[in-house]
């Protein structure tokens, strides 16, 4: 049974962009924000299927539409057009650092669980209950009374991260989750994603370490210009992308 079904997904934005104008037009833009506006799609007919307890991998080259993708997914952004379903529980870890270190309130570690994990619809109960499990996986036991502001990328990464793996959901959505972690943290989270699957936990996950996708991956989507450009086995779908940097 799938899990997530996606169909005839497009993504438009409009964005404004300068070109020569006449004085009244270049007035008005100056001193009201009035522009000419573009459209620009992002996601075209986008259309997949995901199972149950796989891992799929997005791959494609930056611009390609992966993190609009996500977004869609998380809610973040409506679709222009198409439908997407979701038989479960969600869950993304898009962006979660950028929101910690943008609430004014300067939260501490402890703070930042709660307040992540509501954005995440968890409950107080299921907080309370894997407050310690989180705190633990991360390796923040020392700072859970300091400034999340204080912490570097990669010790902000491993919070958000754990708090992810510990939100009980059906579904993760992992965006680059390996970036800023050491290598020690990065085995570390790996085998905790193993886990999660191994418990019928789907992920989907955007990277561009293709050591990993090969690896953990059996099958991958492959975006090119907001397309679905292959959708097949990974060792397939990184054929063909390693054809596109050629």
């Amino acid at each position: 049974m799938s899990i997530i079904e996606v169909a005839n997904l497009r993504k438009e934005f409009k964005i404004g962009f300068k070109r020569n104008q006449k004085f009244l037009r270049f007035f008005l833009s100056l001193f009201f924000g009035f522009e000419s506006k573009k459209r620009i799609r992002v996601l075209r007919d986008i259309s997949f299927s995901v199972d149950r307890g796989e891992i799929v991998g997005i791959v494609g080259k930056n611009g390609c539409g992966k993190t609009t993708l996500f977004k869609i997914l998380s809610r973040i952004y409506f679709p222009s057009q198409g439908k997407i379903k979701i038989n479960g529980r969600m869950v993304s870890h898009l962006n979660l650092t950028q929101c910690i270190r943008g609430v004014k309130a300067r939260l501490t570690v402890r703070e930042a669980i709660f307040f992540v994990g509501y954005l995440m619809g968890m409950s107080n109960e299921l907080l309370r209950h894997n407050f310690n499990s989180i705190l633990n996986f991360s390796e923040l036991n020392d700072y859970v009374d300091a400034k999340a502001y204080q912490l570097s990328e990669g010790m902000m990464e491993r919070l958000v991260l754990a708090i992810v793996f510990y939100s009980n959901s059906d579904i993760l959505l992992l965006d680059e989750p390996f970036v800023n972690l050491d290598e020690n943290f990065k085995v570390k989270a790996i085998q905790k994603i193993c886990e999660l699957n191994a418990r019928g936990i789907t992920f989907l996950i955007i990277s561009h370490d293709l050591d990993f996708i090969k690896k953990y991956c059996k099958r991958s989507i492959l975006l090119e210009d907001g397309r679905v450009l292959g959708d097949k086995s990974t060792l397939d779908a990184l054929m063909d992308y390693k054809k596109l940097n050629k």
